[in-house]
């Protein structure tokens, strides 16, 4: 997002370029093309790149830590199992805290991944109608 800020700062032309600066602009981008539009667009389009790598990071962490829950869940069952004398108050106390964070977890991934579908859509929204055939 500092990036496009950045950008929407030194594009503006009623902010004054240096001679350098200037010159590289224009051999990259003529100045009086860029629209605000254009560099609305470039802000959906780097916050949907960090969303997609934070939502990416997290999802890798979430399936660290869910195996990491099955594998003491399993370890539970296995103690319970063998177990004629079990302490079931407390295998039902492990057990509910093991399903709320994982309600947690999945909960908290499932609206980060509702606002990057929304993102997505604000992107498309900036993308040119296609011809319709037919």
């Amino acid at each position: 997002r500092h990036d496009v800020d950045y950008l929407r700062e030194t594009l503006t032309p009623t902010k004054p370029l240096g001679v350098d600066t200037a010159v590289v602009l224009e051999a990259a981008v003529p100045l009086e093309h860029v629209t605000e539009a254009e560099l609305d667009h470039l802000g959906v389009v780097d916050e949907l790149e960090h969303l997609e790598d934070r939502i990416l990071t997290n999802h890798v962490a979430l399936i660290k830590e869910d195996t990491r829950m099955l594998v003491e869940e399993g370890n539970i069952l296995s103690a319970v199992q063998s177990t004629v004398d079990y302490d079931i108050d407390a295998y039902m106390e492990r057990v509910t805290q093991l399903v709320q964070r994982k309600i947690s977890m999945y909960t908290s991934f499932s609206q980060e991944l509702d606002q990057f579908r929304a993102q997505l859509q604000r992107e498309e929204a900036f993308a040119p109608p296609t011809p319709s055939s037919g």
